[in-house]
């Protein structure tokens, strides 16, 4: 049926004039309010599908980011080449081509790899917290060699000649030939009694040296920080807890409208995690945590943050971090969450390159506006940079500036 085109980040039919089968003008005026109806909430599917139906193009990838700015980006693509996009009805869909069946490939012999037996027992290196409760999470790392993956890996809680296994959770692992390198978040059992105990790494029944963890009577815990510091509508934040949070503990938030919410949340040993509701307002809002216990739940003192719609500066990691080029070279922004987060609802990101009285301005450009091309007319040497992003008409704040090297010859 053609190439296709993208709608802001993702990718949708060309217009083409309205034949038979097009759905009569009310279906056109219908898809800038489907537009406006997309968040991310429980209606998001639906929203998906009737765009979908209406104009036989993929508009939702399934990829997260801000729906404030894919809302403006669809938007602004709609307006300009909506007009002549032909539409249709639920029943009027081309039948989809049938592809050709892949000729059989002639079969192969299968290569036997023999494993490389382990060359030693697994280690811990470090499990932290060191002092934690029972039903919340430790980062364990160490070390596996001969190991194939974490799927042979068990984390074992024991005292005297009692054990409790630890589920896994979120993991990172790195394997070098010989093993793997791990970092593992291990769910601390919930029946563990108070006391010290012993945890255990097992691998394919290898068992490491012990190390220890006191477990202490679980307590009421306290949010202590926010990451971002000033988060915007939809966005990944943080919670740092004091003491840790617990496998399900849930979120209290009262925006600066009055509005609660009860928000599930994801525990790791970094804190607390959960995206904020898409249509939470501006202003001071407060945050706490929850326990449910007896069936009472169990509130801590409010966390105050700041949300913001409004554009704001990239942080200062993503030029900290940029990779060192040439005058005239190309090259890109360092990204983590947030400022990826940050440079996907933004409508431009633009970098400052300041020496001595001298201040350029480059546009970002790519699908993730992080791609920048060092000014030409810079001196190699230490350079001042700074950023900030744009939505409409309106732009962030600088951000503090931070300094660069500009490199005398092109790096490849």
């Amino acid at each position: 049926m053609g190439p296709r085109i993208a709608f802001g980040g993702v990718t949708g039919w060309p217009p083409t004039v309205a034949s038979g089968g097009a759905c009569p003008g009310a279906g056109r005026a219908a898809v800038p309010v489907l537009i406006q109806m997309f968040g991310n909430n429980s209606a998001q599917n639906d929203v998906c599908g009737a765009l979908t139906t209406l104009t036989h193009g993929v508009w939702c990838d399934g990829s997260a980011g801000d729906p404030a700015g894919t809302r403006r980006r669809w938007l602004r693509r709609w307006n300009k080449e909506g007009w002549n996009a032909r539409l249709f009805g639920p029943d009027n869909c081309p039948a989809d081509p049938v592809a050709a069946a892949d000729p059989v490939a002639p079969q192969t012999a299968i290569r036997t790899v023999e494993r490389t037996p382990p060359s030693g027992p697994p280690t811990i290196a470090s499990l932290r917290p060191a002092v934690t409760a029972p039903n919340t999470v430790v980062a364990v790392t160490g070390y596996a060699p001969g190991l194939a993956g974490r799927d042979a890996m068990r984390f074992v809680f024991a005292q005297g000649g009692v054990e409790h296994a630890g589920t896994i959770g979120s993991s990172s692992v790195r394997d070098d030939g010989g093993g793997i390198q791990y970092l593992i978040d291990v769910h601390v059992p919930a029946d563990l009694t108070p006391g010290q105990w012993q945890v255990v790494v097992d691998a394919d029944g290898r068992r490491s040296v012990p190390v220890a963890v006191e477990i202490t009577e679980a307590s009421q815990t306290e949010l202590t920080r926010i990451t971002p510091a000033r988060p915007h509508p939809a966005q990944l934040v943080f919670l740092t807890a004091m003491p840790p949070a617990q496998i399900g503990d849930h979120v209290q938030l009262t925006d600066a409208r009055g509005t609660e919410w009860r928000i599930e949340t994801g525990v790791s040993s970094s804190g607390i995690a959960l995206v904020l509701p898409d249509d939470v307002a501006d202003g001071e809002a407060s945050i706490r945590v929850g326990r449910s216990q007896n069936g009472v739940d169990r509130i801590s003192r409010p966390l105050k943050v700041l949300v913001t719609s409004a554009p704001l500066p990239l942080s200062a990691s993503a030029v900290e971090w940029m990779t060192p080029a040439a005058p005239g070279q190309w090259t890109d922004l360092a990204k983590d969450a947030d400022v990826e987060f940050e440079a996907r609802r933004a409508d431009r990101v633009e970098v400052e390159f300041r020496q001595g009285n001298r201040a350029l301005i480059s546009r970002a450009t790519g699908p993730d506006n992080l791609r920048i091309q060092i000014p030409s007319r810079l001196a190699p040497g230490p350079v001042s940079v700074r950023t900030r992003t744009w939505i409409e008409k309106q732009a962030s704040e600088w951000s503090a500036p931070t300094t660069y090297r500009v490199l005398e010859r092109p790096t490849p």
